[in-house]
């Protein structure tokens, strides 16, 4: 998608919001979408804080 300046830019929003509203298909396939990547992050912070920990510890052991 080409970058996109001033009123470019809400006339754009407008053209997929409205193709968004029209399309049931389309609205389905970003929620599906959405979905997964959410279920595919799921516990990331954790995950993040545990190795976090660890490096904070093996730093502060030396």
């Amino acid at each position: 998608m080409p970058e996109l300046r001033g009123s470019a830019v809400a006339d754009e929003l407008f053209v997929q919001l409205a193709d968004l509203i029209e399309e049931e298909s389309k609205r389905k396939q970003l929620g599906e979408n959405a979905l997964s990547v959410m279920e595919a992050n799921r516990g990331a912070s954790q995950k993040t804080i545990h190795e976090l920990r660890k490096v904070i510890s093996e730093i502060t052991e030396s």
